[in-house]
Order: C-alpha cells, then structure tokens, then sequence
C-alpha cells in the first residue's frame, strides 16, 4: 500500500483506468515521477489540479460531479505558421467543458521584416571570380600582363602592384631637388665626371646596375643638403658606392679595395667616418628605387625586343651623367629611356604608346617629351665628340650588350625630328 510522504499514512490506491467511477474526492493527475494520492480529511483544492491534454476531460466530469469550480482553459504554446514574409499565425488551443474541444485560429498583426541589408564589400570580394572588372579596363581593354606569371613564386605575381605602387611612393618620399648644387663648390660638371670614374670602378667590381643608380642616388641626396669642399667629392663618392654594395651586392668590396681604387688618398678611417656621417644625414633610409626597376616593368608590358631593352638601357644610364634631369623621378626617366628607345627603332613608324603602357607606367608619352629631349641633346653631343664621359658608352660597345651603344640608328635624326615636331605641337 503506497504512503503519502508528509504524514507517512496509508492511502488508498485510485483506479488509473476507470477515473470516473471511482468514489474518491481528491484527484490529483498522476506524473512519470509519482502516483495519484489522496490526504485523507484535507479537501482537494483547485490548484492542486494539473489537467493534461488527454485527461482535461475527466478531470472536469469528476471536478464538475463534486462542485468544484477549475479553469480548464490550458494556454499551450503558440505555435507558428509561416505563411508570408510580413505575417505571423499564432495558433491557441482551448478546451472545453462541454461539447468538446476545438481550436481557434487568431491572426496577429502584420509584422514588418527585417529589412535586407546590401552585401559587405568582403563578402562580395570572397565571392570569388564573378566581381566585375575596373572601370579603366573594362573601358581600355587592358591586358593583365601578370597572369601569365601565377605559376612562379618568385615573380610574385599576386601583389606585383602593390609593390611597384609602394616604390612609387618611395621615390616621392626621397626626392632630389632641381639645381640641388646651387651655392656649392662642386659644380655640375664635376659630378659628371664622378659619375664618369663611378661607372669605371662598377665595371672594374663586376658590380650590379643597381648598385651603380643607388650610389650616384645617395651622392645627389646627400649633396643636397650637406654641401662638401671639392677635395671631399671623390670621397663622398667611394663611400657612396660602399653604401650601395652592402645593400645590393652579395659579395661587396671591403673598405680597403675602395681605398685602393682611389691610390689611397683616403685612408680606411676616412672612408669610415664618411659612411657614418652620410648614413646619419640620410636618417639611414636608403630605399630609393632604382629606375631600372621600371624599366623592366614597362619593358614586359611594352613586349620589348632584347635590342630595345638594351637601347633603352643605356639611354638611361646615360641619364645619371646629365645634371639638368637628375630631379626627376626614376618612374619617368625610365619611362622616357623606353618610348625614346622604340622611337629610335622603329624611326617613328609602327610605334605607339599604347594604353596599357600608359596605365602600367602612368605617363602620357606628352609628358615624357620633355626628358626624352634631355636624352637624345646628350645622344647629338656623343655623336659630334662635345662629351668627353665616355665610360657609359664604352661600357655598352660590348657583345654582351648588344653593342647597342653603336647602332647605326642612333645617328638617323628621324626620331630627334619627330620628338622634336611632337614637343613644339603641344608647347
């Protein structure tokens, strides 16, 4: 016999089957965890019933039987029913003591959505190969002269831009004023002529051509703004090219190679103390891009020949040599050295600068005209004997260069009339 647990008294068992026939006052629904039990002379009380779903029925008959008032409305939770996107159908089921259930159907307010908020520039960039190109290539039908190169790693295709981008801020951040020699004692011509014995001591070194503009590219910036007495300039100059080689070369020349180049007019503690001084003046920021970085950029996108790229690189290297255009930026004379190249060439016919050159360099071949004059005046004065720097030429009258230093080309005045006609029509 069960036990009612408060007053640990015998109670009588209820008939789970047979709820309306059996004769006992208090009904309490039976759970999974307990059994229906009754305290023997304490009234049963509304509150005690927990009718479920099934039994709210019998419940009511035995509750309505003995007199005893309950609420058998049981809320159940709302169920919802999609049926649009802007409204909700909440569904309440309520039961009834006499006929017998049914289910009332109640239809809420229209509720607005949420509204849609457009795709994040992200999202849409992850969504893959479906963003629609830029509005300069859709309109000029650029090629992407870097897809070719996805394959090599070292070609660094996927972020070429932003590096040649980062360099063009480079050369604005470090550059070299105009007449930058003003109220010094060393004049133009003697720079010209360190640069001169400068290319001399590469060739002698089997130095890198980066080396060579990096040198002659600390000189001028620290020139600039630490002028020297003339016998300081050659050793401005050996230190310049020791600046350089430790930074480009993977075996550089020691100090003492340098003092011997120069029959040991400076000492190693000259050479020394200058490098300390022009690093400090420099504030150690020796990231000035060579031109010839461009050049091979607008090179590949120009589909030069190898007698084009090396015409055009001798054009500019004989650019470090003329003092009136060492202001300009490295992008433009490397830029210009190329267009005047394939002008040369191709004697002004069959030549253009072509949109995508435009794009990759970001110069008009209008605005290269003024250093491409600057090139092809130095280009006359190597023709007529006026020059007396011959080194750079000299270096270029080699098989391994093409010997592009003695085309014949470079004497027809057909491209120097067409720079020329094309520089007075835009004047």
């Amino acid at each position: 016999m069960p036990y009612n647990l408060r007053s640990k008294l015998p109670v009588k068992e209820t008939n789970p089957t047979n709820q309306e026939t059996c004769a006992v006052p208090n009904v309490k629904v039976q759970t999974k965890s307990e059994e229906n039990v009754s305290i023997p002379g304490k009234p049963a009380t509304s509150y005690g019933l927990r009718s479920r779903v099934p039994l709210g029925n019998v419940a009511s008959k035995l509750n309505n039987a003995k007199g005893i008032k309950t609420n058998t409305s049981v809320p159940v939770k709302p169920a919802q029913c999609k049926q649009s996107a802007t409204e909700r159908v909440h569904v309440i089921s309520k039961e009834n003591t006499g006929a017998g259930n049914c289910d009332l159907v109640r239809q809420a307010k229209p509720i607005p959505a949420a509204p849609e908020q457009p795709p994040s520039q992200e999202a849409t960039r992850d969504e893959g190969l479906n963003v629609p190109r830029a509005f300069s290539h859709a309109l000029l039908n650029i090629p992407d002269v870097d897809s070719a190169d996805a394959g090599d790693s070292l070609l660094c295709s996927d972020y070429v831009k932003d590096i040649y981008a980062h360099l063009r801020n480079l050369e604005v951040a470090m550059a070299i004023k105009p007449c930058h020699l003003e109220g010094c004692d060393v004049t133009g011509s003697m720079r010209s002529i360190l640069v001169d014995w400068l290319v001399q001591v590469q060739k002698q070194f089997r130095l890198h051509q980066e080396t060579l503009y990096m040198t002659v590219g600390i000189i001028d910036r620290f020139l600039q703004d630490y002028p020297v007495p003339k016998k300081s300039l050659q050793l401005v100059g050996v230190t310049a090219m020791l600046i350089a080689s430790k930074y480009e070369e993977i075996a550089p020349p020691v100090v003492k190679d340098f003092a011997h180049v120069t029959d040991f007019t400076y000492s190693c503690a000259e050479i020394r103390l200058m490098e300390v001084t022009i690093l400090k003046a420099l504030n150690y920021e020796l990231g000035r891009p060579p031109p010839v970085h461009f050049l091979r950029r607008a090179s590949k996108v120009g589909k030069l020949q190898p007698v084009g790229y090396g015409l055009a690189k001798y054009l500019l290297e004989l650019t470090l040599l003329d003092y009136a255009s060492v202001h300009h930026p490295p992008s433009l004379t490397a830029a210009a050295a190329l267009a005047l190249s394939s002008r040369i060439l191709h004697d002004s016919a069959g030549y253009e600068w072509t949109p995508a050159l435009q794009h990759y360099t970001g110069y008009t071949e209008v605005s290269l005209l003024p250093v491409m004059q600057c090139i092809a005046k130095m280009l006359e004065r190597l023709s007529d004997g006026s020059m007396k720097q011959l080194s750079i030429k000299q270096k270029y009258d080699n098989v391994k260069l093409l010997r592009v230093s003695c085309l014949p080309e470079l004497t027809s005045t057909r491209a120097y009339a067409y720079i020329n006609k094309l520089s007075n029509s835009h004047c």
